[in-house]
Order: C-alpha cells, then sequence, then structure tokens
C-alpha cells in the first residue's frame, strides 16, 4: 500500500510540474507578444491578468515536486553539527510541520475559492473567474502535505520506491 501511495504522489507531482512548466511557457510567450504589440502602439490589455493567475499556477503546481527533487533551497549547517539519528528526527518533525501548515493553508485557500465562487468575482479585463486559481492553490498545498508525508514515512524506515 505504500508503495501504491508513493507512485501515486509521484505521478501527482510531476503531472502538475508539466502544467506549471507549460504555465511558465505561456507567461513568456504573453509576455514577448505585450512587449512586441507594446513597439506597435497596441499593449495587450490583458497580459498583467493572465501573467499574475498563471504565476499563481506555477507556483502552487511546482511545489510539489521541487520538494520531491530536493530542489528547494536547505540551510545544511545542522548535517555537520547533528548526529544522524537527530538530524532524522528534526527532519521528521520540520516535515510534519510543514504538513500541518500547508493542510492549513490548502483548506484555507478552498474556503476562499467558494467566496469567490459565490461572490462571482472576476478579473477586471477578460473577467476570468477568479475561484480556480484559489482552488488551484488548494490542490498545490494539499498535494505538497502529501509529498511531506511520503517524505516522512520514506524517512521513518518504511521500504523506498
Amino acid at each position: 500500500m505504500t508503495r501504491l501511495f508513493s507512485l501515486a504522489v509521484k505521478i501527482v507531482a510531476r503531472l502538475m510540474y508539466w502544467i506549471s512548466g507549460a504555465a511558465v511557457v505561456g507567461i513568456v510567450f504573453l509576455t514577448v507578444f505585450d512587449v512586441v504589440m507594446r513597439k506597435f502602439g497596441a499593449p495587450v490589455d490583458f497580459a498583467f491578468e493572465v501573467v499574475c493567475a498563471l504565476a499563481g499556477i506555477v507556483i502552487a503546481f511546482a511545489l510539489p515536486q521541487t520538494s520531491l527533487d530536493h530542489g528547494h533551497v536547505a540551510v545544511e549547517f545542522l548535517d555537520a553539527k547533528l548526529s544522524k539519528g537527530r538530524l532524522k528526527v528534526v527532519h521528521i518533525a520540520t516535515r510534519w510541520i510543514g504538513i500541518v501548515m500547508f493542510v492549513i493553508i490548502g483548506g484555507n485557500a478552498f474556503r476562499l475559492g467558494a467566496r469567490l465562487a459565490r461572490a462571482g468575482q472576476h478579473s477586471a479585463i477578460l473577467e476570468i473567474p477568479d475561484f480556480p486559481f484559489a482552488y488551484a492553490l488548494g490542490v498545490g498545498c494539499l498535494v505538497e502535505a502529501l509529498v511531506l508525508f511520503h517524505m516522512v514515512l520514506r524517512e521513518t524506515g518504511e521500504p523506498r520506491s
């Protein structure tokens, strides 16, 4: 069961990572197009709101895979100071803190999304509903919590996959 959970977490994180990459490509193309069009006196009016929305997706969806790849910034001075056993305890404790934090943030993002949907709030120019982006943040946070739980399972001696 642990291997199935681990595989599922890795697949979802990788899928989200690819979506995040596509959003980055969209940001680049839209920004370049907007700059070129400004030279001709016809800027893309909606560029800012689309870039902001895509940036939220980039951040939320890249986070789980980045954690799996250990691509985040780490302060390694503890590695040299603590024994392996104590370092393992620190890693497990900080990951549990992260799990709690991301579950709280994700839950709040879903509540915000529900409020935005009820209010019918949307972007100014394209009138894109705002709630899907709050939900996307919530999904990213909850998947990050699952990634951290996966890492706790690995750290506590469960079979690696």
